[in-house]
């Protein structure tokens, strides 16, 4: 019931953001493969462990890799 409107929110959202961008003279760009896989890298490596330290260890490193790993790819150590 909330789910929707929740998505339709960020929708517009970027929309509107995406408006203000153009307005200050950005365009948007498609990222490479390599800028794909360097977000990837430091996903992996620095920013998910570092969430998962502040998150509380080891929970939160099981919760990560029952619900957000098997979407991303990769599990992350306690």
């Amino acid at each position: 019931m909330i789910e929707e409107p929740s998505f339709d929110l960020v929708e517009r959202l970027n929309r509107e953001g995406m408006a203000i961008n153009a307005k200050h003279g950005m365009e948007p760009i498609t990222f490479t493969p390599e800028i794909m896989a360097a977000i990837r890298e430091v996903a992996r490596n620095k920013i998910v462990p570092d969430w998962v330290r502040r998150a509380g260890g080891q929970e939160a490193a099981q919760l990560f890799n029952q619900i957000i790993a098997p979407l991303v790819g990769f599990t992350v150590a306690p």
